[in-house]
């Protein structure tokens, strides 16, 4: 997995199993044998991905003394840190050539099971009167996880990156504002 990584970041999402067979040392059917065919080698890479992105925004790694916004923040700070980090990161959010129907379902999946996991925060800080209760916690948790999704994906697949703080002082401004925060 790891000569797939490689090809992956160096070629922009373009992936080729004889390639990374030579790459690894090992033969195109020990690939194969393992995956099943190249989506399935590209599926394992895309949700190893994911898998790093939730643990990095993962509840257990924020502080949990820290009010509703001061912790969401920290966990924006936390994925920032993540995307921008991780050399995969423009690939995955972008695009993973050939496969992308493969892409596009993993990707969907995850950002439901996010914005899931966002409802269910956002009623978690309603109940504690930490946000409005006014704010439908479905619709402004598929704003939130969308809008930051595109905006992140947008600052890591532009020649010019903006800098950590900047985005995250961005996005969270735009966070805040959606949840009526001062």
């Amino acid at each position: 997995m790891a000569a797939a990584r490689e090809q992956l970041i160096e070629t922009g999402g373009d992936l080729d199993v004889e390639e990374v067979a030579a790459r690894a040392g090992v033969s195109k059917s020990l690939i194969w044998r393992h995956f099943g065919n190249r989506a399935g080698l590209l599926e394992a890479i895309v949700q190893e991905f994911w898998d790093g992105y939730d643990d990095a925004v993962a509840d257990a790694h924020l502080s949990p003394d820290a009010d509703w916004a001061a912790r969401e923040r920290e966990r924006l700070g936390r994925l920032v840190d993540f995307l921008l980090d991780h050399p995969l990161a423009p690939v995955v959010l972008g695009h993973v050539e050939g496969d992308a129907s493969l892409h596009r379902a993993i990707k969907a999946d995850r950002l439901r099971r996010h914005i899931r996991f966002a409802a269910r925060n956002i009623r978690r800080g309603q109940s504690g009167g930490e946000i409005d209760r006014s704010l439908d916690a479905d619709l402004v948790a598929a704003m939130i996880i969308g809008g930051v999704h595109q905006a992140l994906t947008l600052a890591l697949t532009e020649s010019r990156r903006p800098g950590r703080k900047r985005l995250t002082d961005t996005v969270w401004r735009s966070v805040a504002a959606i949840l009526h925060f001062p």
